[in-house]
């Protein structure tokens, strides 16, 4: 899923991250898919990655035009935390320092990048008796309107 809006500064990062993590034929091998909404009518099967929490604070636009600071969160997971790690790794070598073209908006050259990165293991509901892994991943950008 990709937001159509563009006029929301967080759908529009969140939608050229997408499609970046998307184009990367290393990360494809890696995940099942690369979501903001993870499809609801089938099981969709780990590891998979999905963009989410998005937040922006206004604290960058200039002369009074849109824009601030965009988080958002990057998730996976695995029964392997290797796994987890690897996809997680791959992510950072994709988007790290990563020139964004968000529509409608300017993301400042250079600007995305990780301010957090875990692993940990949390309960999986489905089958409580194993071990599921999860992934977590900060990012922000720094975008002003263009």
């Amino acid at each position: 899923m990709s937001f159509l809006a563009t006029g929301n500064v967080m759908e529009a990062v969140l939608d050229a991250v997408v499609q970046v993590l998307r184009a990367d034929s290393a990360l494809a091998a890696l995940v099942s898919g690369v979501y903001t909404k993870v499809p609801q009518a089938q099981r969709t099967s780990h590891p998979y990655v999905r963009l989410s929490e998005p937040s922006l604070t206004d604290d960058f636009g200039g002369m009074g035009s849109g824009g601030g600071r965009v988080q958002f969160a990057l998730d996976t997971w695995h029964r392997k935390p290797h796994t987890v790690q690897t996809v997680l790794a791959r992510a950072a070598v994709v988007l790290e320092r990563r020139d964004l073209v968000a529509i409608g908006h300017a993301v400042a050259g250079g600007s995305l990048h990780c301010t957090e990165s875990q692993v940990f293991d949390e309960p999986d509901v489905e089958t409580p008796e194993e071990t599921l892994y999860h992934g977590h991943q900060t990012w922000e950008a720094l975008v002003d309107e263009s």
